[in-house]
Formats: structure tokens, sequence, C-alpha cells
């Protein structure tokens, strides 16, 4: 999980809940604004992700016409909070751009693109666990409580998930909560880790003694953690922050990074 910045809210959103103030998600905007709008804030929630799920990290695969997307819209804040968590401020938190993220499901689709790799039944994970639990003050939320340094997780070559010793003590319930709660630490996603892992021991392997320099440390780092010209960087972007080390936190902090 990272640190996330949110931008301005798609025109179509602020359109229909102008016309729709009380309206939810799934029976209101979801149902009924139509394929246009809902494809557009698909595509503007993965941009602002860089690609990837707001939790874990995976890359929110499209399914290409042949497989649901890797991709649900998650609310951080229940859509339909149950009565006892219900805030009277005003805000509708179904159709309220900051409250909303990009998730990819969690395993438990198995219509989703590559299941054999990403459904996971019954070893849930992300928004699956989380259903309408209001988690807003167990979970570190991606706009506030996350900094772009230092980082707050940390792995091990096998892809486990952890807390880092520079996680600051005031973060390290949440870090801890968010970990167990969305089960980020999951065989699946350990797995995925693990491969990315293998994948940098591989390229770092391929390059001859005589050129491995923190130039071509530095290359590497980039080529995974500063956008492409799509605007994406690379699944399990903490994983591969925690490998490279002190080079991918010098990489970030040339490039100005701050989510």
């Amino acid at each position: 999980m990272k640190k996330i910045v949110k931008g301005i809210e798609p025109d179509v959103l602020q359109e229909f809940r102008d016309q729709n103030p009380y309206s939810d998600w799934k029976t209101g905007f979801k149902r009924n604004a139509g394929k246009y709008a809902n494809s557009q804030i698909r595509e503007t929630l993965i941009h602002e992700q860089k690609g990837l799920c707001v939790y874990c990290e995976i890359d929110l695969k499209d399914g290409k016409g042949m497989a649901l997307h890797d991709f649900r819209v998650e609310h951080f804040f229940p859509e339909n909070p149950k009565p006892a968590d219900r805030k009277d401020d005003g805000i509708n938190y179904a159709l309220h751009w900051p409250n909303m993220f990009g998730c990819c499901t969690g395993g438990n689709s198995r219509d989703v693109v590559d299941p054999n790799e990403r459904y996971s039944n019954p070893d849930y994970n992300c928004d699956v666990p989380k259903s309408n639990h209001n988690w807003t003050q167990e979970l570190l939320n991606p706009l506030t409580d996350i900094p772009a340094f230092p980082p707050l997780f940390s792995f091990n070559e096998e892809g486990h998930m952890s807390i880092s010793q520079e996680c600051s003590s005031t973060a390290r319930a949440k870090a801890q909560h968010t970990i167990s709660l969305l089960n980020l630490d999951s065989v699946k996603l350990r797995r995925f880790r693990e491969a990315i892992i293998q994948k940098l021991r591989e390229q770092i392997s391929y390059i001859s003694p005589d050129a491995l320099t923190p130039e071509t440390l530095g290359e590497l780092a980039r080529s995974h953690l500063i956008p492409d010209q799509y605007g994406v960087i690379s699944a399990f972007f903490s994983t591969i922050r925690w490998y490279l080390g002190p080079m991918a936190e010098e990489v970030l902090v040339q490039a100005g990074y701050d989510g």
C-alpha cells in the first residue's frame, strides 16, 4: 500500500451527483450512469493510482473483452454504512470522489482475467475482507496516513510483508491492522511479490560485473518506480522499492516522488 494523490473528479460523477444527490453506487451510478461514465471513473482511478490496486498494489489488469477486469471501485468509508456508522455531515460517501479508489477483485471472482493466478478462494484480500466494515480508524488512509518518505512497509525474499523499522510509532498500529485486516500477507500476494523479487534478481544478474554501477542500478529502479509513457508503474511498487533499497530512495527523491 502506497501513498495516493487524488486529482479532480470526472465531470460525469459531478453531473450524476448533481442530478441524483442521494443515489448509491451499485444500484445508482454503476447501473444507471452508462458505459461511458463508468469507463471514465475506472480510467481516472487507474491513472491516479498509476495502474495499481489501492491496497495490495497488484496491476489493475484489463480483461480486454475476454474476461472481467481485475478492477472495481472501492469506497474507503462504506458506500452504504451500517446505521451505527453513518455520518451526519451531509456528504454522500457513495459518490464522494475523495472516498473512491480503484481496487482489485481480491481473489473472489472466477471470471476475472488470469483466474489461475488471481482467483484465490478462500484466500481473499483487499476489499473482500473489508466488505461493509467501517475500518477508517483502523486502516491507513492512502491520502492522509502514508508519507512519501520513508516507506512504512518491509518485505523479505519470500514476499512476506511486515512493518518497516522506519515506520513511525504513530503509524505502526494502523500499518499492522492494514496488513492483517486486508490480508495483505496472503499466500497469493506473497507468491506475486516473490516472483517480482526473482525478476529483479535476474535483471541484476544480466548486468556484467563491470557494468554494475550506481548508474545502471538507478536506471533499473527508474524503469520500475517512475511512471512510463502511459503513466503506469510496476506492480508491487513497495516490494520493488524495498528490494532496491537506497538506490530506489535516491531515484524517488530525484524524481520528486510524492505518491
